[in-house]
């Protein structure tokens, strides 16, 4: 096993293709059943595209972590 990085390195998945790809067509996505005179999607897909945006954001809160035995501290994005 390849040990492990010293430095925390924030994901940023904000520059993936995937991400982008929500993004941008998350409104379109879930407006287009309405469109054609249905109810639309369960909830909890629209809530679990929403959760997946918000993950790794630093934006929507962070974590302080201090390791107990040398007393360094980082800041880490919630997934």
């Amino acid at each position: 096993m390849a040990p492990l990085p010293r430095g925390y390195r924030r994901r940023e998945p904000e520059k993936t293709a995937l991400y982008q790809l929500v993004q941008n067509h998350l409104e379109t996505f879930l407006a287009e059943p309405q469109l054609r005179g249905a109810n639309g999607y369960p909830r909890f897909i629209e809530h679990e595209f929403r959760r997946y945006l918000d993950c790794g954001q630093l934006s929507r809160g962070l974590l302080r972590v201090r390791c107990p035995s040398c007393g360094r501290e980082k800041l880490v994005a919630p997934s």
